[in-house]
């Protein structure tokens, strides 16, 4: 399940990608933590590799999805106060 809004989302960290490089691939499965999406930081939701130091940082891993949600809210509230 991905929470999607035009501010930060949390979602599964996937294991796989689809050829494109863009799209998680579904059927290659989820690893055990999850991730927080915000394109406002430049983060595109692409593989980690393609992204900045800065975003990697936001984007985690989290241990639990409620870690994940909170970093996402609390990201949220600063950032679009």
């Amino acid at each position: 399940m991905v929470w999607v809004t035009p501010q930060a989302g949390a979602r599964r960290k996937p294991l796989k990608w689809h050829e494109d490089g863009r799209t998680p691939d579904c059927e290659g499965g989820y690893a055990d933590e999850w991730e927080v999406i915000c394109p406002c930081t430049g983060d595109d939701g692409g593989p980690a590799e393609g992204q900045t130091l800065e975003v990697r940082r936001f984007r985690g891993p989290y241990r639990t999805e409620d870690a994940a949600r909170m970093a996402a809210h609390q990201h949220n509230v600063v950032a679009h106060w």
